[in-house]
C-alpha cells in the first residue's frame, strides 16, 4: 500500500473508531467527514460497514495479543496471580475503548472460537506454568481459568456503580481470590 493510502486507512480506521465509540449507528458519511476523507476514498479502503467493522475488530484482537505478549514468564519473581489480574484489568480497558463492537460484530463461527481460543495460548500457557509452580491453584484446569477470566473481563463493563478505578480494583481482587493456591 503505498505510504498515502497508509495514512488513509490508518486515518479512516482511527475516526471510525472515535465515531463509532460517540454514536455506533453512525453513518459511513460521518465517519468519511470525521476522517477528513471522501466517501469514495472511504469505501476504497473499506468496501461496506462491515469490512471497516471488520478492521477494527482485528484492530482489537492485534492490541489484546500485544498486551498479553508482555506477560513476563511464570518463572519470573513477580506473583503470577498479580500479573494476571493486572492484564485482566487491561483488557477490560481495552473491552471498553470498544464496547461499541458489541453492536455491529456478528455472532462468532466456529472457526472464531477457534482462534480465540488459539490466542488465549499463552495466558493459558502462563497459568499452567504457574500452577505446575504452586503459585496458583492447581485444582482447576487452566482452560476453565481462562473462561472464567474472559467472561469476568467481558462482563466487567457492564458493572457501572463504580468509577473505572474502583471497578479495576474489584477486579482484581476478584481474579485473586479465583487464582489463588488454597492455604495450606
Amino acid at each position: 500500500m503505498r505510504s498515502d493510502a497508509s495514512r488513509n486507512h490508518e486515518t479512516i480506521l482511527t475516526s471510525a473508531i472515535a465515531v463509532l465509540a460517540r454514536s455506533p449507528q453512525a453513518s459511513m458519511r460521518d465517519i468519511a467527514a470525521a476522517s477528513g476523507t471522501g466517501r469514495t476514498t472511504l469505501y476504497r479502503h473499506f468496501p461496506d460497514r462491515q469490512a471497516l467493522i471488520d478492521a477494527i475488530y482485528t484492530r482489537v484482537l492485534a492490541e489484546a495479543n500485544e498486551i498479553t505478549a508482555r506477560l513476563p514468564s511464570a518463572n519470573d519473581s513477580a506473583d503470577p496471580v498479580h500479573v494476571v489480574a493486572d492484564l485482566c484489568v487491561e483488557l477490560a480497558g481495552l473491552g471498553d475503548r470498544y464496547r461499541f463492537l458489541e453492536q455491529h460484530v456478528p455472532g462468532r463461527s466456529t472457526r472464531e472460537a477457534e482462534q480465540a481460543l488459539e490466542r488465549g495460548t499463552p495466558l493459558t500457557d502462563y497459568i499452567e506454568t504457574a500452577q505446575r509452580r504452586g503459585r496458583i491453584r492447581d485444582d482447576l484446569d487452566s482452560g476453565w481459568l481462562f473462561e472464567v477470566l474472559v467472561a469476568l473481563i467481558t462482563q466487567v463493563a457492564t458493572y457501572t456503580r463504580t468509577d473505572l478505578a474502583a471497578r479495576g480494583a474489584l477486579l482484581r481482587a476478584t481474579v485473586c481470590s479465583i487464582l489463588a493456591p488454597p492455604s495450606s
